[in-house]
């Protein structure tokens, strides 16, 4: 089991490192010739709408292939004192919460 987090959410950011033949989040060797076709597609596609459909259809491949399997859907929930500022959640991370940044008010 893996949680893998990127540096942003736009789907090339995660599909390229884990899905990619030679993505560098790749830790299984998943190769597909197709998925990297379509992710190549859409990363030189200048149409969101095309790009999305890309990036759609090579999500698909993974998950008929069983690449990744989800076990998980987390829900974040955070209940804070009224008086509590500077909360940060850190979206990269959704199961994280910055305690660094938090102040009494």
């Amino acid at each position: 089991m893996q949680t893998n987090t990127p540096d942003g959410a736009h789907p090339e950011m995660w599909a390229r490192i884990e899905w990619y033949s030679t993505g560098g989040l790749n830790y299984l060797g998943y190769k597909s010739p197709q998925a990297d076709k379509l992710l190549d597609q859409a990363l030189e596609t200048t149409d969101n709408a095309t790009a999305d459909r890309l990036y759609g259809e090579a999500g698909k491949i993974v998950a008929q292939d069983t690449a990744i399997i989800f076990v998980a859907d987390p829900r974040d929930v955070m209940v804070l004192r009224k008086n509590l500022t500077g909360v940060e959640h850190v979206p990269n991370y959704p199961w994280a919460l910055n305690l660094a940044a938090l102040q009494k008010g």
